[in-house]
């Protein structure tokens, strides 16, 4: 038996993965069948535009994604230090019972 989450999402849809939530429904379908029967020469031109764009972001990316890795791979690069800092809680310089600062320390890669 699945858990009820999962019934849930499934009456309703919805598909939840990892960092995205999808939802389906054939309700609008009527309309853009509609709306591509009116204006045929919009719909192709929708399409070719979604396509360029789509083409030139993978090249972009690719792009991008190589020149990271040329730069990374190419500069000299100095070692990474861990830094602690040192931040006071709340304002001022708060006590608790015990009388003792209260402090959180952070490690930065500089």
């Amino acid at each position: 038996m699945a858990p009820r989450y999962l019934a849930f999402l499934e009456r309703r849809s919805l598909t939840v993965g990892t960092g995205q939530i999808q939802w389906y429904t054939t309700q609008l379908n009527r309309h853009f069948v509609h709306a591509g029967r009116q204006h045929p020469r919009l719909l192709t031109a929708w399409f070719n535009v979604g396509t360029a764009v789509g083409v030139l972001s993978m090249f972009g990316a690719v792009g991008v994604l190589a020149f990271t890795v040329v730069t990374h791979f190419t500069l000299p690069t100095e070692e990474q230090v861990l830094t602690a800092v040192v931040r006071m809680h709340g304002r001022g310089s708060k006590t608790d019972r015990r009388g003792a600062l209260r402090q959180h320390i952070w490690l930065w890669y500089r």
